[in-house]
């Protein structure tokens, strides 16, 4: 009987620990997670005029739009804006997993190399966030209708982040 009481016992703290350390990894993810994404959007606000929060905001919006549509895959990086790949690279390109550019934007694609590695890879950050830049820039899109569509999201990830 005493057996088998140790047994359980550490039987028990194991797992138990196991558990407790599997969570503050998942929390240190987490966190460095939204530094990275923080790290882009401050990216993007030095490169453009554009507030790294309403690419925050933009981002946050579609993160929750991943999560409700279930046709949508997962983000694969820190960005969850998604373009359907027969609009990223072209609905002419037979290829819907191409990444170069030129190629690309013959076929009528909408995929464009943002961060100089010669690529435009759908599930890269830096191209994702750029072309979300063309797409905002071409729309003449003033910021208070930004505002008015995203601000809740905006305001209450500026308030987030910065506190």
């Amino acid at each position: 009987m005493r057996k088998t009481i140790i047994l359980l016992f550490m039987f028990m703290s194991i797992f138990t620990g196991w558990h407790h350390v599997i969570a503050e990894s998942s929390a240190d993810q987490e966190k460095m997670l939204i530094q990275k994404r923080l790290e882009l959007y401050k990216q993007m606000e030095a490169a453009t005029t554009i507030p790294w929060y309403y690419f925050a905001g933009i981002d946050q919006y579609e993160r929750n739009i991943r999560r409700s549509h279930k046709d949508i895959p997962r983000e694969k990086g820190a960005i969850a804006i998604y373009y359907p790949p027969e609009k990223w690279s072209g609905s002419l390109n037979p290829n819907l997993e191409d990444t170069n550019p030129l190629t690309i934007s013959l076929l009528g694609g909408m995929g464009k190399d943002g961060n100089g590695d010669k690529k435009a890879d759908q599930f890269n950050d830096e191209d994702m966030l750029l072309q979300w830049q063309i797409i905002f820039g071409r729309s003449g899109c003033p910021k208070t209708i930004l505002k008015l569509r995203f601000g809740t999201i905006i305001t209450g990830l500026k308030q987030l982040i910065l506190f």
